[in-house]
């Protein structure tokens, strides 16, 4: 890890930008890994692999779309705290989809003073969502393809019963 990043800090400092750099360091680390090409293509999980890439496409071409002007006007509408409005859309929108098209989404369609609201709200949506974030996708998968089964009804159970332990633990480190 610490070597990767000083790899990233030199690649930077003679002038190449970062996706130049990333994929220099993904070929090289293909290329070095003591992998056959055929045995690390057969061991992707291209279904995750998919849903992260899709993901990513579905956030560039929803921020790119009218939907965030609606949303703008909706949580203006809203009678509500105009913060409490954009954390509310953030946290039920980031339960069903994941917060990076949430972030995507909303962050064109508030101001400045929300941007707290708005990454607090997807970031707790997601939290409590077995698809509302890719990493608990990813997490559910490796465990699914090692033999553990979780059930999304005891990931829900958990995520809701330490949510306010992460919350109040966040509200606690903006005070220290």
């Amino acid at each position: 890890g610490i070597l990767l990043l000083i790899l990233v800090v030199a690649l930077s400092l003679l002038g190449l930008d970062l996706p130049t750099v990333a994929g220099l360091l993904a070929l090289s680390a293909f290329a070095l890994g003591g992998k056959r090409t055929e045995t690390v293509l057969s061991d992707v999980d291209w279904s995750s692999f998919l849903y992260s890439g899709g993901t990513v496409l579905m956030a560039i071409g929803l921020s790119r779309s009218d939907v965030p002007l609606f949303l703008r006007e909706l949580v203006g509408i809203l009678p509500l705290d105009r913060d409490i409005s954009v954390f509310l859309l953030a946290f039920l929108l980031s339960i069903l989809i994941d917060d990076l098209q949430v972030i995507a989404l909303l962050i064109s369609a508030i101001d400045e003073g929300s941007a707290w609201s708005l990454l607090l709200g997807a970031s707790i949506g997601s939290a409590i969502s077995p698809i509302g974030s890719i990493a608990t996708v990813e997490s559910l998968s490796i465990a699914r393809a090692s033999g553990i089964d979780i059930k999304w009804r005891d990931l829900i159970r958990s995520s809701i019963l330490l949510s306010p332990f992460a919350i109040l633990s966040g509200l606690l480190s903006g005070l220290i």
